[in-house]
């Protein structure tokens, strides 16, 4: 989650967005990786970062689509 929040502090740039969704598809591949946590900790920062609510919303919609949802 920590990398998570630095990209977004930085989420002016594009490429943000790409490792933001690199980050999370390996965190994802570890034997203790919970995509409802996951999840929830997203939620968690897109309901409190409003400066970087564009990037947290990208990521939410991009464990969306993990999900299948």
């Amino acid at each position: 989650m920590n990398v998570l929040r630095a990209l977004a502090l930085q989420s002016a740039d594009p490429n943000c967005i790409v490792l933001g969704e690199q980050e999370i598809t390996q965190y994802l591949q570890g034997s203790k990786a919970s995509l409802q946590k996951l999840r929830a900790a997203i939620d968690r920062e897109a309901g409190t970062s409003q400066q970087y609510a564009t990037f947290w919303t990208t990521m939410q919609k991009f464990v969306d689509r993990l999900q299948g949802g």
